[in-house]
C-alpha cells in the first residue's frame, strides 16, 4: 500500500513538473518583448542616419544603449528555459550584434553624414554604399539566425500561434 502511494505521488510530481506549451509560449513572448524594445530604438538610429538627420543621434544612441543593456540584464534574469538555453543564447547573440552594428557600421555612416559637403567625394559615397549594404546584411543574417532558433524552439515545444 505504501509503495502504491509512493508511485502515485511520484507520478503526480512528475506530471506537475512537465513543461507545457503555455510555459514555452510565455518564455518566447518575454524574449520577443525584449527584442521589440531594442529593435525599435535601433530602427530610430538607422532612420536618423538614413535621413541625414544626425542632430538627435547622440540622444537616440544613448537611449538605444540604455535599453539594450536593460534588455540584456532582463534576458539574463530569464536565462534558460528549463535547461534549454538555445533561444536565450540566440537572443543574447542577437543583442550583441545589434550593439556591434551600432558601434561599427552606424558609427561610420554617421561620420560620413557629418562630413562637410566639400569633403564628400566618390570615396565617401562608395563607403556609404558599402556600409549600408553591410549593415543590412548583418541585420538580415543575425535576425534570420535568431528566427531559425526560435522556429526550432516553437517546434520542440509544440507551440502554435493564431494568425492575426
Amino acid at each position: 500500500m505504501l509503495r502504491n502511494v509512493f508511485i502515485i505521488s511520484l507520478l503526480i510530481y512528475t506530471a506537475s513538473c512537465r513543461v507545457t506549451p503555455q510555459d514555452a509560449a510565455s518564455y518566447n513572448n518575454r524574449i520577443i518583448a525584449l527584442d521589440s524594445v531594442v529593435t525599435s530604438d535601433l530602427d530610430n538610429l538607422i532612420s536618423a542616419v538614413d535621413s541625414l538627420e544626425t542632430d538627435d543621434y547622440n540622444a537616440l544612441y544613448l537611449e538605444f544603449t540604455e535599453k539594450l543593456q536593460t534588455s540584456v540584464n532582463k534576458l539574463d534574469s530569464i536565462s534558460s528555459f528549463y535547461g534549454d538555453n538555445e533561444l536565450y543564447l540566440a537572443a543574447k547573440y542577437l543583442f550583441l550584434n545589434y550593439y556591434n552594428i551600432s558601434e561599427n557600421e552606424l558609427k561610420h555612416l554617421r561620420e560620413i553624414v557629418e562630413m562637410p559637403d566639400s569633403a564628400y567625394n566618390s570615396d565617401a559615397d562608395s563607403a556609404w554604399q558599402y556600409l549600408s549594404y553591410q549593415l543590412n546584411k548583418q541585420l538580415q543574417i543575425n535576425v534570420d539566425s535568431f528566427l531559425q532558433v526560435q522556429k526550432e524552439f516553437i517546434e520542440r515545444y509544440d507551440l502554435s500561434f493564431e494568425k492575426e
